[in-house]
């Protein structure tokens, strides 16, 4: 984004005459980890137009998604079933619950607790079912059919290090070697951008502070771009993990003993 706003200042400011700052601030970005955040924004997104002044009704504007999952369009670009999952487990209290979050002009209130977003579910309505068989491609273009589940941030870090051959203890401690940093920036930027790892969780365990580990997410994204050969790199040991961590218990990838 800064490239991209930055290319677009220099050229503006050509073709206009002018100097100086173009943006009013900085992009900014959170990573999204909660289910309920996510229908917060989901809702926040969808309003925008209606407090920005540009429509009246979230159904005018036809580059949101309101007016698909309100069914008010043939072929729908966003995934509604995907969508509406933040705000319930059955097709119709969950269209209802978007809905009337749509009209309160607000998210979920209740953290974690579903059951905020639908009072009850009819025997008669039909659950939400995702096409499995569609291919699903996430936000780096890859698709996302690999299995990857739930790693406990030490179960990740200690399997992943021993795949490529590294101590743990040396990728936590302060050896700033050429070496080192390499293995480190692979390894977060493959727990963050595909493993749903926390960058606080990956500082909490590595002992590092969760700027530095946010760093090397950001330094590793830039590389994935950028070296096709690191990018490839970073599928290899996706699958590797993938198929290590499929052959764990549930208990291992918690973090637990028999």
């Amino acid at each position: 984004m800064h490239r991209i706003q930055n290319l677009f200042s220099r050229r503006f400011n050509k073709r206009h005459g002018r100097t100086g700052s173009l943006w009013q601030s900085r992009y900014k970005a959170k990573y999204v980890e909660d289910e309920t955040y996510l229908g917060r924004l989901v809702i926040y997104v969808h309003l925008n137009p209606v407090k920005g002044g540009v429509v009246e009704d979230p159904s005018d504007y036809v580059f949101g998604g309101h007016r698909e999952i309100k069914r008010r369009t043939r072929n729908a670009l966003v995934d509604i079933d995907e969508t509406l999952l933040c705000f319930g487990s059955a097709k119709k209290e969950a269209r209802r619950s978007y809905l009337s979050a749509i009209r309160a002009g607000r998210g979920p209130v209740d953290s974690g607790k579903r059951a905020s977003w639908h009072p009850f579910i009819s025997e008669n309505d039909d659950p939400l079912e995702i096409d499995r068989a569609s291919p699903k491609i996430d936000f780096l273009g890859r698709s996302t059919d690999l299995e990857r589940p739930t790693l406990e941030p030490r179960v990740f870090l200690e399997t992943v290090c021993d795949l490529i051959g590294i101590d743990m203890a040396i990728v936590s401690s302060r050896v700033r070697d050429r070496g080192t940093a390499a293995a480190r920036k692979l390894i977060v930027t493959l727990g963050v951008e595909r493993w749903r790892q926390s960058r606080t969780g990956l500082a909490r365990v590595l002992q590092k502070n969760p700027d530095m580990v946010s760093w090397w997410a950001g330094e590793g994204a830039k590389t994935r771009v950028n070296d096709p050969e690191y990018a490839t790199e970073l599928d290899r040991l996706d699958e590797a993990l993938a198929s290590r961590a499929a052959g764990m218990t549930g208990l291992e990838r918690l973090g637990g003993t028999f």
